[in-house]
């Protein structure tokens, strides 16, 4: 027998999309603890698309979001970055091979990152920190994707060895980018 819940459930799945699947699968493992340790819990039926538009990431979004883009980018190399506005940047990764499909990842210091199909306009020249990050990170294989502690903090791997760089994406108010060698 589906109870009602699993019903609404499954609902809300066909709603969010394939896309955002895991996001709901840690939201419902959350949910699972939650019950397990005898917390009241909001009943299923607030949980629509509509009530879960954020402005900014959670911690736990993070570690979805993480986990999520390291399945799907990791082994990647990096063969550009271009800056949308002084906090957003994209990266276009490309697979190696004869399969050469391109992934744009979208990152924006102090609220989110994800991937995307849409790029909107770029700025005609470059700013100095897009330039640094391109001399150090461009063909560079993305190696990891991490988030630190359980804070809203990524860590994006690329290259490994002595030659690993870091591209650090804090989300808090207005977050920062940081760009690290292997000894941060």
């Amino acid at each position: 027998a589906i109870s009602q819940e699993n019903i609404q459930l499954l609902q809300f799945q066909l709603q969010v999309g394939p896309h955002h699947q895991n996001r709901l699968h840690v939201f419902v493992d959350q949910l699972r603890k939650k019950v397990v340790k005898g917390r009241s819990l909001q009943p299923p039926q607030q949980l629509t698309p509509a009530k879960m538009v954020k402005v900014r990431m959670s911690s736990v979004d993070v570690a979805a979001e993480a986990a999520c883009i390291k399945n799907k980018l990791k082994g990647m190399r990096l063969a550009n970055m271009y800056d949308l506005s002084a906090k957003t940047y994209v990266l276009k990764l490309s697979r190696s091979g004869g399969e050469g499909d391109k992934v744009f990842l979208l990152l924006e210091s102090g609220s989110r990152f994800h991937t995307t199909e849409l790029i909107r306009d770029k700025a005609d020249v470059p700013s100095n920190f897009t330039l640094k990050l391109r001399k150090h990170l461009r063909t560079r294989r993305l190696e990891d994707v991490r988030q630190l502690g359980v804070d809203r903090i990524v860590d994006f791997v690329f290259g490994s060895g002595e030659a690993t760089m870091h591209l650090i994406l804090e989300m808090y108010s207005q977050g920062n980018i940081v760009l690290t060698n292997a000894h941060y």
